[in-house]
């Protein structure tokens, strides 16, 4: 009876608000393959980066497609031979991956570090392309050294964990801000998680599930485009893996959504 008045609620609210921020359902066609083109170019005009890899744990992902297109994602290093990202960077209801290279310990995406190309995907069981729900994938490759470069990072398991407030770093290599300011190398931002109650407002109850939290940006740059697979790193373990965010949500400072570990963990766990 609750759980009727509950969603009674929120349709009433949705019908007084008006229409939810639409996400972004048709990932590598909205971003993966225009952000592939703009990074490739954009690291063919740079200067050789020699930093040093400050989050060893992140991988890049470029991704062939069964179309012949090329698109990118982040991931997670969890041991030698496993990864976790998005279940989109793999499969849409409009693109299928065929293969993809795994970049480990390099700032940048198209050259430099290890890479080990695999069509090994494992999607969530529950992945359910239309909603965007149990959005993750675990990437399989051949055994990988650690170095000061490439290590392995643990999952937060923490049983009903209360991240709101939490200030939380994020990982990639796809664009920070808007137009006039996007980097196309590895580098992090801080975000905040907020009040889940918050995402509803803003994508609605049927994107936001109870695996489901999101993020704003604590000051300056936020986390944008490219960056769907990577890290939500809370107390130096993975904490969420980023989902979705609205069509412009660089430009309007729109909440990105991350898929939260602890719910699937057991399922990930699997395959360690």
């Amino acid at each position: 009876m609750r759980l009727l008045i509950l969603i009674s609620v929120l349709i009433t609210i949705n019908n007084a608000c008006g229409e939810y921020e639409p996400i972004v359902r048709n990932y590598h066609g909205e971003v993966g393959i225009p952000e592939a083109a703009r990074i490739r170019a954009a690291e063919a005009a740079m200067r050789p980066n020699n930093e040093a890899v400050k989050f060893p744990y992140v991988a890049g992902l470029i991704i062939k497609l069964t179309s012949g297109e090329e698109s990118v994602c982040s991931a997670s290093l969890l041991s030698h031979t496993i990864l976790v990202t998005a279940g989109q960077c793999w499969r849409t209801n409009y693109h299928q991956g065929e293969t993809m290279t795994v970049v480990l310990g390099s700032n940048l995406l198209f050259s430099g570090g290890v890479r080990v190309d695999t069509n090994n995907v494992n999607v969530h069981t529950s992945y359910n392309m239309d909603r965007v729900t149990n959005d993750v994938a675990v990437v399989t490759i051949k055994h990988v050294d650690f170095t000061d470069n490439i290590n392995s990072i643990p999952l937060d398991s923490r049983m009903n964990p209360d991240f709101y407030g939490t200030t939380s770093t994020v990982v990639g290599f796809g664009t920070v801000g808007a137009d006039n300011d996007r980097k196309y190398s590895m580098r992090d931002i801080k975000v905040e998680i907020i009040r889940q109650n918050q995402c509803y407002f803003v994508f609605g109850y049927m994107a936001i599930v109870a695996s489901v939290n999101c993020a704003k940006n604590v000051v300056g740059n936020i986390s944008c485009t490219g960056d769907t697979g990577g890290p939500l790193i809370i107390n130096n373990t993975l904490g969420g893996i980023a989902s979705f965010t609205g069509p412009q949500g660089c430009e309007r400072n729109i909440p990105v959504a991350y898929t939260l570990i602890v719910y699937a963990v057991g399922w990930i766990s699997q395959f360690l």
